[in-house]
């Protein structure tokens, strides 16, 4: 065998599918079925690198999981962010590539599981000394709280900005109730309130090659919205790319920053990848106040790689092409293996 084929590997690139959803009307499975560029994108990569691909959408777990045991891949390109419309079933794809001994890229299944619980992430940040926005959790209609508005409501199992709308910013009790009983009886599950940082947002991919290295700081612009919007991420915001306000939020990479926030940023974010067990690659999102004080909001473990997203930005700053980014995350995978 020549050095060439010894390098050659079998990669099946997975990815969820949304052919066969509960719900195909919902809006938000758009976050989700975005996806679908990223397994385009690092199936083309893999065949300039030269490895043999399998494309595999998965909608039926008996047969497809099937169809990768016929393959026999060396390693499996893990972009399933859900199953079946099921953002919360992410962590458990991630188990079956563990339970079937198949090496797998990006984080592992409990890493997944425990980002997804940002209650739990949040009291991880607290315990460990890390500083986030105070909260409070509410599995009922609220008639107190012990935050300072304005505040901001999310579902405490979602990710890619569902449940976050431009309405979002909550300033008094009475939007508390109202937005607190939306999101129960559309999320069915517990609401995580905090405190809104009004300020910058920014964002810091790790990228792990060898070492995890935290790459330039990204920052979503605000200063185009209109004055009575508040300045968020919101989910039009960050997926409907004809909307004016995905339109006036920009991310721009690298952020504008001084070398010392820049340092700050890239140093909290490594800490938060090796206190929440990253693998590969991910992507811890922070606001920083009018004082220049930064809070952590999450760790994204399952990031948008895509080519147009800002994660590849942030690739493209450090200087690294896609490719060489693919090509990372096969040999960190094949290298976990022999670790595991």
């Amino acid at each position: 065998m020549t050095a060439e084929e010894e390098q050659r590997k079998k990669v099946a690139v997975v990815y969820n599918s949304f052919d066969d959803v509960s719900d195909p009307e919902n809006v938000e499975f758009l976050s989700e079925a975005g996806v679908k560029d990223e397994a385009d994108a690092v199936s083309q990569s893999l065949e300039r690198l030269g490895h043999q691909i399998l494309v595999l959408p998965l909608k039926n777990l008996t047969s497809d999981i099937q169809t990768i045991i016929t393959f026999q891949p060396d390693v499996i390109f893990n972009l399933c962010e859900g199953f079946r419309g099921n953002t919360q079933h992410e962590m458990f794809i991630a188990g079956i590539w563990e339970l079937l001994s198949i090496p797998y890229t990006g984080n592992h299944a409990l890493t997944i599981g425990t980002a997804q619980n940002k209650v739990l992430t949040k009291q991880m940040l607290v315990t460990n000394g890390l500083m986030t926005p105070e909260y409070e959790t509410f599995s009922d209609i609220p008639v107190i709280t012990q935050l300072q508005f304005p505040l901001i409501a999310k579902p405490s199992r979602e990710d890619g900005s569902i449940g976050i709308d431009r309405n979002a910013v909550i300033r008094n009790l009475d939007e508390l109730k109202i937005s607190v009983e939306r999101l129960l009886q559309r999320y069915r599950q517990e609401i995580l309130v905090e405190r809104f940082i009004d300020g910058r947002e920014f964002a810091v991919g790790i990228l792990e090659n060898g070492s995890p290295v935290a790459l330039p700081p990204s920052e979503i612009l605000f200063d185009a919205l209109d004055a009575n919007l508040p300045h968020i991420a919101s989910y039009d915001a960050k997926w409907y790319e004809n909307d004016p306000i995905y339109q006036k939020t920009p991310s721009i990479c690298p952020a504008m920053l001084d070398s010392t926030t820049e340092d700050r940023l890239q140093s909290l974010a490594l800490r938060v990848y090796a206190l929440m067990g990253g693998n590969g690659y991910g992507r811890i999102d922070f606001r920083m106040d009018a004082q220049g004080e930064i809070y952590i909001l999450e760790y994204n473990p399952n990031p948008d790689i895509s080519p147009a997203a800002g994660y590849v930005k942030a690739l493209k700053a450090s200087g690294i092409s896609y490719d060489e980014f693919v090509a990372t995350q096969i040999d960190t995978a094949m290298k976990r293996k022999d670790h595991d």
